[in-house]
């Protein structure tokens, strides 16, 4: 939806629902899709499954508001001098984004492909993490997917290898086969980003043109979480470690001539 310059106000408004599925994104994207990264190249439909920029939902606005005071305005169209200067011709502007987290691929640790070890697991449960009943932030106080709903393809014997005793499996898997747990079946965060413009023009003979202008970026300071730990059964398996920006607020003065 788009509405053209009225009265000094301007929008557009955009929304998209989609799903894109492939067996690779990349020639080697190093989430174990592609040729290079395939669990095996002769059955590529093994790595079938959600693109790695597949994203369900993408939510945009982008408005501008002439604020109907001073000279030629709405209200107090009769302002000069020093008062029209100060509070006359100021512009706000916004954008917002929201978007669904990507998709991601639960993988292993510690694993040895040369001995015949899977880089996916076997997949018992959805994986999906509820947050009701823990205290904090999913993610950050806990893991944002269901460990426990993930389970190691067992190898042979019991000896310790790379740090991980190999036991048999509690729900009857076989060692040396491919994980039954698919390609990039989670999600990682969702984003939201709200950023607001505050400007006035000043302008004088000829081309000449001065411009003040507040931004904040992140107005709301909204906690924007990156990516997570994807391997289930490592110390950070399901924790974010990491985020985006956090408000920023920027003064600016400009000088065009």
């Amino acid at each position: 939806m788009r509405r053209r310059s009225r009265r000094g106000f301007f929008y557009r408004v955009n929304y998209t629902f989609g799903k894109s599925i492939d067996d690779a994104s990349a020639a080697n994207d190093g989430g174990g899709a592609g040729v290079v990264g395939a669990l095996d190249t002769q059955h590529l439909r093994l790595d079938r499954g959600r693109s790695n920029f597949d994203q369900r939902h993408a939510f945009t606005f982008a408005a501008r508001y002439e604020l109907p005071l001073g000279k030629g305005r709405r209200f107090f169209a009769g302002m000069r001098g020093p008062v029209q200067a100060i509070l006359g011709g100021w512009q706000f502007a916004s954008t917002l984004t929201s978007y669904s987290g990507q998709a991601f691929t639960v993988r292993t640790a510690f694993v040895d492909v040369n001995a015949g070890e899977s880089v996916r697991p076997n997949r018992i449960a959805h994986g999906y993490m509820e947050p009701d009943g823990y205290p904090g932030l999913k993610g950050v106080d806990f893991p944002w997917f269901d460990l426990s709903a993930f389970e190691r393809v067992p190898c042979i014997g019991t000896e310790n290898r790379n740090g991980i005793e190999c036991l048999q499996s509690a729900y009857g898997f076989e060692p040396f086969h491919v994980g039954n747990s698919g390609r990039n079946i989670l999600d990682n965060p969702g984003r939201f980003n709200l950023n607001v413009s505050l400007q006035k023009n000043f302008r004088f003979e000829g081309r000449r043109r001065l411009q003040v202008r507040l931004d904040a970026f992140n107005a709301p300071n909204t906690t924007r979480l990156g990516r997570l730990q994807r391997l289930f059964d490592s110390l950070q398996g399901g924790f974010i470690i990491n985020a985006l920006a956090p408000r920023i607020m920027q003064a600016s003065l400009s000088y065009n001539f």
